[in-house]
């Protein structure tokens, strides 16, 4: 017998969870408010406290001392019942509680509410008005009043503008019997987007300004649309500047304009509140209700999905199908975030697919390998998420998969029809199987989104199989040159099928299922209360990390409404393009409690602001490799991937090794070393012919070339260790969001020996030679010459601590080293106290007195000695400004390279041509030994201008282990005082420099440290000060 859903909360009720509130109350949650099926089904259905009336009966009874509660309805003429006299009425067309108040002896009545209209009743509309006679139905379906508070619908009823639609080009209603207009609905306060859904034709969507002016739609990432024409249906978000907004769908019929949707959330579509079901066919409605009830119960009982075989696809650095750079016949790969599809609440990237170096038609695919091991599954299954409009555009006949080397096609139309389509075998079986059935099919859609499965079945394995197996996503088949196809929550899974929208978890990567069943349940909570404990403990914790696997974003507050995010790619592709270190992205605001991730404003970009060190002839480190090698240019130069390695010999007797294949005209070569000392570095230009020495395949001589230097032969190191502390102690190694004091994040990494990297290469040559290019940094034997240690300690106020450390490991000849550098704001100002004026192709620049640096000089600005004020004190830190952000970079006095700075700089700072700045930490030029070292602790700040009042320039400080160091800057009159933190109360003021024009006012903090700046706009004033 089925039971009332009463029974169903006692049930679960029993399953006590460690939370507040048990599992009765959680289910309540799924059904209706208050657990119960709505009295509007059915009068007289009682839950276990309730009481029974019999049909006709009007008198209340007494009853014990107990509450007790009956649903009754009023029908058509109201109903009068009576408890000693005293007459409790309900209303015709109502419904209410009948509630027995247990202790104090009486009957009252409680959520007395009209019910909703039934079935089939006619309703005409008002008179006059135009419209046809509609059903109850259909205005129950689509009207405002009875959905779920907070959304809207398009109301068929009250709200269309028949016969017009908006104009692409102008915004305006244009006459079109085939179109109707919505009214202008004003923009809630809140409201972010307009989600309209179902619409059948014509996109028109129209904003408007408080003014009236016209706003063309923009879509999810806030670029325009180029006319008043969107997107069908979908997610669009409202410009900044409307208020209102209006929009069109092509319809001429009843049930096209009944269906669309409007709402203000993400929500899909608007949700009739469920108190109002209809009463008429009640006895359906109950059965059908016990009956989904009894599945629901089944499924909670259920075991969770199985686990996918593969992993991090919740981070920006999925397992498969990873980042890749275009090479012809392999597409590019981008992994993004993703802000729109079905799943970006649990996987919250996506890639993008895209090729334009390879012609359509021409073989262009990506290949992952599956290592199996000893499994030898009957079914593996592949299924991604993907846009069924970029999927249509781009495979416009068949679709073809591929399993170990053995293609299977589908009929795109077919496919995308919904069926499930048994794919045609258009090879032979493979090496690794005998047998395998593929079929494909569409399991999930919603709105553009489609979710593909490809499964393979009944598999028989060859016995002579290995363990791994080759699996292919191909463009073959489709016109993808110059388009974009969306990939996510890419998913593979061992004798098992996905379904539906079901997310299949990956426990080792805190990747969690969607299905609801006891046993998840009871894991979710688990991990939420170690989430809510773990938020208890860190909630005043200033800086927040948000770590996707690949790139790390760190935030901190910046004013009352944004907070500065710093950006880095902590996982950089080991390629030959960019070295495998971490790099700097930007800076940027974003709004507190939002997504660090959406920028609100660029502060600077900072892609090469990680710093090289220069020797034996070439910046090595950072973005940079050695400079030594050339770039050779001949058409058709006849060399393949065999011939890597092999010695060429020029017209005066220099031998020239090949290092890259770049493509049919293009070769890297480098001469070998000349030197003769034994560490030096003397690499020379090829002279005339090369003629083939040894060690190649293809041994025609080359001539007739251009040769070019190759600015940085890359990659010379190797790939960095690295790790990411939450105040030097936690290691964070799982995707997340996190708070702390501080975040640390360390890298390590070797710079490799040029002649070493040349001579690995000809030795490890195979037998035949290699088949592919060779990674520099990943031949066997290749010996390292130095080595950088290096931290980025983010903390609270926009403050990075960046010690850094390079020791070398062989002898080398060191010239300079930087230890960190800047690109330069797009627009503002340069403040670099301690400087002398100084003239550039006729232009003078003092520094002191706050330069422009929104156009770059002409020549590179060179703050050598004689533009030093004091030659005891060489400049070591600049200020670029603007007036929205004061960025400040520089050393820390007092350590590493920084003591006796006088004595370990020649050049103190070069600004480029470029506007960026390059400081220098150490400049003497030198021969090191193995095992010496060169270190200094930079920094990097980013304040808000607007905390400074007037006369102040700029006031930062920096916390390095238990000294405190305040930077201030003037140029203009004042008393200042600088709030004390608590941690600065009772602490020793030390000056460490300052101009004569500043004055501190005390020797130890109290709660506020006073300075007194005599300084003006021509004559400015600093003061550093260490609080120890």
């Amino acid at each position: 017998m089925k039971q009332p859903i009463s029974k169903l909360k006692e049930f679960f009720g029993a399953f006590k969870m460690p939370t507040a509130n048990n599992f009765g109350d959680l289910v309540d949650s799924f059904f209706h408010k208050d657990g119960k099926i709505p009295a509007s089904q059915v009068e007289g259905w009682t839950d276990d406290s309730a009481v029974i009336l019999e049909p006709g009966v009007m008198e209340l009874p007494t009853l014990e001392n107990k509450n007790k509660s009956v649903r009754v309805l009023g029908g058509s003429a109201g109903k009068t019942y009576t408890y000693q006299g005293t007459p409790l009425v309900i209303q015709a067309n109502h419904e209410a509680i009948l509630f027995w108040d247990g202790i104090a002896h009486i009957w009252k009545i409680q959520d007395q509410a009209p019910l909703a209209l039934p079935s089939g009743v006619p309703v005409l509309n008002p008179t006059g008005s135009g419209l046809p006679t509609e059903k109850a139905t259909a205005d129950y379906a689509v009207s405002k009043d009875y959905l779920i508070t907070g959304q809207n619908a398009y109301n068929y009823l009250h709200d269309v503008i028949p016969p017009s639609y908006v104009d692409a080009t102008t915004g305006d209603l244009r006459t079109n019997p085939d179109c109707s207009a919505s009214k202008v609905y004003l923009r809630k306060p809140g409201q972010n987007v307009v989600n309209i859904q179902h619409r059948t034709g014509n996109g028109g969507l129209v904003y408007y300004s408080a003014t009236g002016v016209k706003i063309k739609p923009i879509d999810p990432s806030g670029v325009e649309y180029p006319s008043f024409i969107a997107a069908l249906n979908g997610i669009f978000p409202y410009p900044p500047s409307a208020v209102s907004h209006q929009f069109t769908s092509g319809f001429n019929g009843v049930t096209n304009k009944q269906n669309i949707t409007m709402t203000d959330s993400a929500n899909a579509d608007a949700s009739v509140r469920p108190e109002l079901i209809p009463v008429t066919p009640f006895v359906s409605q109950l059965a059908q209700a016990t009956e989904d009830n009894s599945s629901y119960i089944n499924e909670l009982n259920s075991l969770p999905p199985n686990e996918r075989f593969n992993g991090k696809e919740n981070t920006g650095n999925p397992e498969f199908f990873g980042s890749a750079t275009e090479a012809v016949n392999a597409f590019k790969i981008d992994v993004v975030p993703d802000s729109e599809s079905p799943v970006k609440d649990k996987i919250p990237f996506k890639r993008i697919f895209t090729t334009t170096m390879t012609p359509d038609g021409l073989g262009n695919y990506r290949t992952i390998f599956l290592s199996l091991g000893s499994n030898r599954p009957s079914q593996l299954d592949f299924s991604f998420w993907t846009k069924k409009t970029q999927f249509q555009a781009i495979f416009t006949g068949a679709f073809q998969t591929y399993l170990g080397l053995c293609a299977y096609s589908v009929n795109v139309g077919l496919l995308l029809t919904g069926g499930e389509i048994i794919a045609t075998r258009n090879s032979v079986y493979p090496a690794e199987y005998q047998n395998a059935v593929c079929k494909l099919k569409i399991i999930n859609q919603v709105g553009d989104w489609i979710r593909i499965n490809i499964n393979y079945s009944e598999i028989v394995w060859r016995t002579a199989f290995n363990g791994t197996i080759s699996y292919y996503f191909l463009f073959n088949t489709g016109f993808p040159n110059g388009k974009e196809l969306y990939f996510t929550d890419f998913t593979i899974l061992l004798n098992d099928r996905a379904v539906g929208d079901i997310i299949y978890p990956k426990s080792s990567d805190s990747l969690s299922t969607n299905v609801i069943s006891l046993t998840g349940i009871q894991n979710n909570v688990d991990n939420l209360n170690q989430k809510f404990n773990d938020l208890a403990n860190d909630f005043k914790k200033p800086v927040h990390l948000n770590y996707s696997g690949g790139q790390i974003y760190v935030s901190t507050s910046f004013n009352t409404t944004h907070n500065l995010v710093r950006w880095l790619t902590f996982n950089r592709e080991n390629n030959f393009d960019k070295n495998p270190n971490i790099n700097m992205v930007q800076e940027h605001l974003a709004l507190k409690n939002g997504d660090p991730k959406v920028m609100s404003s660029l502060v600077k970009s900072s892609g090469d602001d990680i710093c090289p060190v220069f020797f034996n002839g070439s910046f090595i480190g950072g973005n940079h490799g050695w400079n030594q090698a050339k770039t050779l240019t001949l058409t058709a130069h006849g060399k393949t991937f065999s011939d890597i390695g092999s010695i060429y010999t020029d017209t005066i007797i220099n031998d020239f090794i090949i290092l890259r294949i770049v493509d049919a005209n293009t070769l890297w070569i480098c001469s070998l070393n000349k030197a003769t000392d034994g560490f030096s570095y003397t690499f020379v230009n090829p002279v005339g012919t090369l003629t083939y020495k040894e060690n190649g395949t293809n041994t025609g001589s080359i001539s007739g070339y251009s040769v070019e230097t190759l600015s940085n032969l890359i990659p010379c190191i190797s790939v960095s260790e690295k790790k990411i502390l939450l105040d030097g102690k936690v290691e964070v190694t799982t995707a997340g969001d996190y708070y702390a004091d501080y975040i640390d994040v360390v890298e390590s990494y070797y710079m490799y020996d040029l002649p070493s990297i040349l001579n690995q290469l000809k030795l490890n040559r195979p037998a035949g030679g290699y088949l592919e290019n060779v990674l520099f940094n990943t031949l066997p034997g290749i010996e390292a010459i130095a080595k950088h240690n290096i931290v980025y300690r983010f903390a609270d106020k926009g403050l990075t601590v960046n010690p850094v450390n390079f020791i070398s490991l062989k002898k080398l000849n060191f010239v300079f080293h930087g230890f960190t550098q800047a690109i330069a704001m797009a627009s503002g100002n340069m403040y670099i106290p301690k400087t002398k004026p100084v003239t550039i192709a006729g232009k003078t620049y003092d520094f002191t007195k706050i330069e422009s640096w929104t156009n770059a000089p002409t020549g590179v600005i060179d703050i050598v000695p004689a533009t030093w004020e004091n030659p005891l004190s060489p400049p070591d830190r600049c200020i670029n400004s603007n007036s929205a952000v004061n960025f400040a970079t520089g050393f820390i006095p007092g350590l590493g390279k920084a003591i006796d700075r006088k004595d370990n700089v020649i050049e103190a700072w070069e600004l480029n041509t470029s506007k960026k700045m390059y400081p220098r930490g150490d400049s003497i030029g030198r021969v090191m030994n193995p095992y010496e070292s060169s270190s200094i602790v930079a920094y990097r700040s980013f304040t808000n201008p607007a905390d400074n009042p007037a006369g102040r320039t700029s006031f930062y400080y920096l916390n390095q282990g238990s000294i405190v160091y305040l930077y201030l800057d003037y140029h203009g009159s004042i008393i200042d005082k600088i709030s004390a933190r608590t941690e600065w109360i009772g602490r020793k003021i030390e000056i460490v420099e300052k101009s004569n024009n500043v004055h501190i006012l005390s020797d130890i903090v109290a709660n506020s440290i006073e300075i007194n700046s005599l300084a003006t706009e021509v004559l400015y004033g600093y003061l550093v000060l260490k609080l120890s």
